[in-house]
């Protein structure tokens, strides 16, 4: 049987049987006297071979449709506070679904005016200097994430020689 996903999340349905089994010998059974049997739904937890990118064995439920990306974690940190010194803002992050490469961005933005930036210790990511300006930082998707991991960025700032307060 195929089924075409619909356009938006679900969670996965129920799905039962019920039937009359008519045995080589004997009589006709009614399979369920009246009750659906809930069918167990991927017990050996397989990762389904047409998902390629961050899937875990939850997408092989059947039925089972990702809803939009949302963020699961959303921490940021810093490493110093004095001004004008070498700063290391921390930003931790985990999404609900997986993150393709080449096409998907994250931006961080609200900075007050940040300077030189330079994203340090991110395997997986990479700044786009393109799209950076001096209060927003746009990170693109290099290597394809896995949904609910946390992700570590680590950006190198140095701080305005001012006070400044958090945004």
């Amino acid at each position: 049987m195929n089924v075409k996903n619909p356009a938006y999340s679900q969670t996965a349905p129920n799905i039962t049987v019920t039937g009359r089994l008519i045995p080589a010998k004997g009589p006709p059974t009614l399979f369920n006297s009246g009750k659906d049997y809930i069918l167990l739904q991927n017990v050996d937890q397989t990762v389904p071979s047409g998902v390629n990118y961050g899937g875990n064995w939850h997408d092989a439920v059947p039925l089972e449709v990702r809803g939009s990306a949302s963020f699961l974690t959303k921490t940021i940190s810093q490493s110093n506070a004095q001004p004008g010194a070498q700063n290391e803002i921390t930003v931790t992050f985990a999404t609900s679904v997986p993150l393709s490469a080449g096409g998907s961005l994250i931006t961080l933005s609200g900075f007050h005016p940040l300077g030189q930036v330079t994203l340090v210790a991110a395997a997986d990511f990479s700044l786009d200097t393109s799209a950076t300006t001096n209060t927003s930082v746009v990170i693109k998707v290099v290597t394809a994430t896995m949904a609910g991991e946390n992700y570590p960025l680590k950006l190198q700032i140095t701080n305005p020689v001012k006070h400044t307060l958090s945004p």
